[in-house]
């Protein structure tokens, strides 16, 4: 697939129906990656796997499962928010 104009290189919106978020805004549903695209994005997603351990290399187990816990409780409020909002 050829590039888009006004797209980078490594990121090509694919054909497929878009949805409009609570902003109102367009969002499309998937993106194809290209090879370049995905090498970076597997050397991101890498690094930040890294520095999530480092981050929590201080807490036992018991803590990273509370720590996973309130996060995914305050994630879950945002969520809840974002999808109840209207503007």
């Amino acid at each position: 697939m050829a590039n888009q104009p006004n797209r980078p290189a490594s990121a090509i919106k694919m054909p497929h129906p878009v949805r409009i978020t609570p902003t109102g805004r367009n969002c499309p549903r998937e993106l194809a990656l290209t090879d370049s695209a995905r090498t970076q994005f597997e050397q991101v997603r890498s690094l930040q796997m890294e520095l999530g351990e480092e981050l929590v290399a201080p807490l036992d187990t018991q803590q990273r499962r509370q720590l996973l816990d309130l996060l995914s409780r305050l994630n879950q409020g945002v969520l809840t928010d974002e999808a109840g909002d209207e503007e």
